[in-house]
């Protein structure tokens, strides 16, 4: 390197002036040379010794390494000179840590830019060689460095350091020009500067590292002196973070453990820390630094907590302003307890060293834990094992149980409080006496045989039931457990533990006595009586389940699952739903009424009602009750219901029958009237035709309403039922179709019925049109009559599909239909129903699905002829003469009886109340051939009216009209053989033909 190219370096005025003298005296090429060469050396020396004297400092690193910086850019005029040293963590790596005249503009990229060495073939021969290496244009030289070939261009040099064997950092020399090369003279002292700062690093690097391993193992041994004088843990750990801190020279140290779930790091324990909310922070596993070390097991460090991408940032490091951070595992046999973690405010790279004595604090701060749970565990050990015997002291002295020690003679070393209370003796009444003296003389056998039992079993408890004498001289029943524990060292003696079972005893006698009252109670009553052993499961029946249901005894299987099994599988899960509520649900009483099957196969309807017994911790042990068969007053009560609705109904028809049939009489009589005046061919007559049909089917309705309720007026006489069917039968066929084949089955020489022929008929053919609906397909129907005992039977069978069990229940209700809107009113078996029943019969329905139905109608058999029909009504005359006298309180149904009479020939005497007719009676001179009268009117009654006139016209006859029901008029006397009379709606051919024939 030329003279020229190395700029003043301002240093040693005095020796300038020296050398400048120097140069002027030499004379010749030699001198000359010599001195270029004394001047280089001289050079040399001083840069040198400005570095040593930087070096020789004690000054941090950064400003010693910026101070050799200057040294060297002053002695070889570069612009500028930057030092770096390896970086610990990547030993391929070099990080800025001083520099020299940065410019401005560079200085921020110069701090954030570290050079990999392996980026650059130039560096890592440098590296390898120990050797300076220089580039004349960076930013063309393909083998320098990447990122300072970005810069402006320039010539560079690098030159290591080497501290021993190893390179541990180098010198960057820049020239902002390109094209400068460097002389062996030049590299040589470059290297030399760089050896020279290598010697110096190396040697700090040794009292650095000398220190820092003195303090660590004064820190460690103050640890282990916490560790060893204190089984605080609070204590020893506060120590250790304080010495951690200091340990690793940073901000804060804090130490994690995990909470009592075990689910989080509590941070109880910290040193330099600024954030206020520690004590309710929880650190999940994996969350950061210390989650890591919680989750792996390793020690975790970071250079800069805010950049680095492995971790979130939270309001406690925001807080704490956390950057470099290093956590190593606290662990206790090979258990991760806890988590030692120390933590900068500033970015910086912890190094393997201080990782290494970290995790030597931590190994203490490990046995810290370890010893304090050795010695809670211990203390808590010493404090059950007190307790325990606290325990069980208080539990001998107040245990309700009587507890007793005997030696291997049978002589009490012993006696609890409770056996003294039972016994009534002081406990020094019972030491050293022998427990067969006190036994009641009927017992001491079973006393002897108990003891030699237990001496011969050691360890085998040993039971028995025994009366002791009391001190009082009476005797107790005692339920004794004795074992024999001679043998172990802690007892010695044969143990006894008793508890008074006299109540129990005379419990279980008056229960057995109780039992067999029970029992005979149970033979004597016809209910199916049980009891059920909820805890095993069996049942107990008495001699009722075979009387009620015809099992044999060999039939009923004792458990309950034989008496689940005959539930009804309709009623299944409602009675067992509800029998489970009441014994789960703590209950007494359970009750349900459902169907059982008997031995047969057919149901029967059972009241079912059952008792829970509980023990004493009332849990139900038991249950008893007793099983009703109420099939048969569940039929009357079915057939009282059905009764009651018809009675209900009944009485609505009842009550509007009398003006209903009274407007009906007047609407068909007028319509009838009225037919005859008019023509054939009259327009009008359809009309009139379509009001007299209409008020004959209102007759009907009301008929019908009055016949299910049994209250219709009967006209009955000795009847011959096949007569009745036979005269049906034609019309019957025509009512069915073609398509429905009828057949009459009648028995020889059925029996005779006292009945209204009319009613009859309308019995069978409702029965018969029923039986028709159901075939729409077609089909058969069969009319049986037949004799059974005292009754004659009436059967109507079809071969359609069947009704249903629930339509079943309601067949006869008024007013029930099936069919479809507009199809039926629902009257017709009603109608029926009631006609039988006022007939003293009944009428059952047997049907299955798909298997057809039969209605059986039952009716009471007489011995009697039947009556000598009259002559036809055609065969009378329709007019006729004589005085009448027309009683009737309606002025409408009298205008029309009155015409209808005069018509047909007859004087008319009318009257609109009694008293009207007894005075038009009285006015009469002549004869009065009949009396018509309405029953129920004001003043007095029809038949009280004919009784007075009958009084002064004797052999006058007497017709009653009536539109009340049978119940109305029944007690007017009206319905009483020898009577007659004709009830409304009547037709006026009706009238005439009954009045023709009582005047004959």
């Amino acid at each position: 390197m030329c003279a020229s190219t190395l700029r003043p370096s301002g240093r040693g005025r005095g020796t300038g002036l020296a050398l400048g003298v120097w140069l002027a005296m030499a004379t010749t090429s030699s001198d000359k040379r010599d001195f270029v060469q004394f001047i280089g050396r001289l050079k040399e020396t001083q840069t040198l010794l400005a570095v040593a004297q930087a070096l020789s400092l004690r000054l941090e690193a950064s400003e010693a390494m910026r101070r050799v910086a200057r040294e060297v850019a002053l002695a070889f005029g570069a612009d500028m000179v930057g030092a770096y040293a390896r970086d610990p963590a990547a030993v391929d790596a070099l990080l800025p840590i001083a520099g020299y005249h940065v410019p401005a503009r560079l200085r921020d990229w110069y701090r954030r830019t570290p050079f990999s060495v392996a980026d650059s073939p130039a560096i890592e021969t440098a590296w390898r060689r120990s050797a300076p290496v220089w580039t004349s244009s960076a930013t063309d030289d393909p083998d320098w460095i990447p990122a300072v070939r970005a810069l402006p261009p320039h010539s560079a040099l690098f030159a290591p350091t080497v501290a021993g064997q190893e390179v541990v950092g180098g010198l960057f020399l820049v020239w902002w020009t390109t094209g400068r090369a460097f002389a062996e003279q030049e590299l040589g002292l470059v290297a030399g500067v760089a050896s020279q700062v290598g010697l110096a690093l190396e040697n700090r690097a040794l009292v650095r590292e000398t220190s820092e391993r003195l303090l660590e193992a004064e820190i460690v041994a103050d640890v282990a002196k916490s560790v060893t004088t204190s089984l605080d843990l609070d204590t020893v750990l506060a120590r250790v973070v304080e010495r951690a801190r200091e340990l690793c020279r940073a901000d804060l140290a804090f130490i994690g453990l995990p909470d009592p779930g075990g689910d989080a790091l509590v941070l109880r324990h910290r040193a330099g820390a600024r954030f206020e909310d520690y004590d309710t922070l929880r650190l999940e596993r994996g969350r950061g630094v210390a989650g890591a070390v919680w989750t792996s097991g390793e020690a975790v460090r970071t250079a800069d907590r805010l950049d680095d991408p492995r971790f979130a940032v939270d309001d406690a490091v925001r807080a704490e302003g956390l950057r470099g951070m290093l956590g190593v595992p606290i662990r206790t046999g090979g258990t991760v307890v806890g988590v030692l973690a120390v933590a900068m405010r500033v970015p910086r790279r912890f190094t393997d060293a201080e990782q290494r004595a970290l995790g030597r604090v931590a190994e203490h701060a490990a046995i810290a834990i370890h010893n304090a749970r050795l010695f809670a565990a211990e203390r808590a050990s010493r404090a059950e094992a007190e307790a325990v015997g606290r325990r069980f002291r208080a539990l001998i002295e107040n245990s309700e149980d009587g507890i007793m020690l005997r030696d291997a003679l049978g002589r009490v070393e012993y006696a609890s409080p409770a056996v003294c209370r039972m016994l009534g003796y002081d406990s020094d009444d019972l030491l050293g006496r022998t427990g067969r003296s006190l036994i009641h003389p009927e017992d001491v056998a079973v006393g002897d045989a108990l003891f030699a039992r237990v001496l011969a079993e050691p360890n085998t408890p040993q039971r028995a039931h025994i009366r002791y004498r009391t001190k009082d001289g009476g005797y107790r029943w005692f339920e004794g457990v004795s074992t024999n524990l001679l043998h172990e060292p802690g007892v010695r003696a044969i143990v006894t533990n008793s508890r008074d079972i006299t109540e129990r005893k005379t419990a279980e006698e008056a229960l057995r006595a109780s039992e067999t009252r029970y029992r005979t109670a149970a033979r004597a009553t016809s209910d199916a009586i049980w009891e059920w052993d909820l805890l095993g499961g069996a049942v107990e029946w008495n001699e009722g389940v075979q009387t009620l249901f015809g099992y044999a005894a060999a039939d009923v299987a004792p458990t309950s699952a034989w008496w689940i099994e005959r539930i009804h599988p309709e009623d299944h899960a409602r009675v067992i739903s509800g029998l489970r509520a009441v014994i789960d649900g703590g209950g007494e009483i359970w009750s349900d009424e459902f169907r059982f099957r008997r031995a047969d196969g057919s149901w029967a309807d059972v009241m079912d009602r059952g008792y829970v017994v509980h023990d004493a911790a009332g849990r139900p042990v038991r249950m008893i009750g007793a099983m009703a068969n109420v099939t048969e007053p569940r039929r009357l009560e079915a057939e009282l219901r059905q009764s009651q609705k018809m009675e209900a109904v009944g009485r609505l028809a009842g009550g509007i029958a009398h003006d209903f049939n009274n407007l009906l009489t007047v609407i068909s009589g007028r319509s009838e009237l009225l037919l005859v005046r008019l023509r054939a061919d009259d327009p009008m007559r359809r009309d009139v035709e379509l009001i007299k049909r209409v008020g004959e089917r209102a007759a009907t309705l009301t008929r019908q309403l009055l016949a299910f309720s049994r209250k219709q007026v009967l006209q009955t006489r000795v009847v011959a039922l096949e007569a009745i069917i036979a005269d049906l039968e034609p019309m019957l066929q025509r009512l069915i179709g073609e398509n429905i084949e009828l057949v009459t089955a009648v028995a020889p020489d059925v029996g005779r019925i006292m009945a209204d022929p009319a009613q009859i008929e309308q019995v069978v053919l409702n029965l018969v049109v029923n039986a028709r609906d159901a075939m729409p397909a077609g089909g058969r129907v069969t009319i049986g009559l037949a004799d059974e005992d005292a009754q004659v039977v009436l059967s109507v069978k079809d071969s359609g599909s069947g009704i249903p069990a629930e339509v079943q229940a309601r067949i006869f209700e008024p007013f029930f239909t099936t069919k479809e809107a507009g199809k039926g009113t629902g009257l017709g078996l009603a109608m029926v129903y009631g006609i039988v029943k006022q007939h003293g019969g009944s009428i059952t329905v047997e049907s299955a699905p798909g298997q057809g139905t039969t209605f059986r109608v039952c009716l009471p058999r007489i011995d009697a002829l039947p009556a000598v029909e009259a002559e036809e009504a055609t065969g009378r005359p329709a007019r006729g003469s004589g005085t009448i006298l027309l009683v009737e309180d309606e002025n409408e149904v009298r205008d029309l009886a009155r015409e209808i009479l005069t018509g047909a020939g007859f004087d008319v005497l009318e009257a609109a109340t009694p008293g009207e007719g007894l005075r038009a009676a009285e006015r009469h001179p002549g004869d009065i051939d009949l009396i018509v009268t309405d029953v129920v009117m004001p003043e007095m009654s029809g038949r009280e009216l004919a009784a007075q006139l009958l009084e002064r016209r004797p052999g006058t006859k007497v017709l009653y009209i009536s539109g009340y029901s049978e119940d109305a008029i029944e007690q007017h006397g009206v319905l009483d053989p020898g009577t007659t009379l004709l009830a409304k709606p009547f037709t006026p051919d009706a009238l005439r033909r009954t009045v023709a024939m009582l005047l004959e």
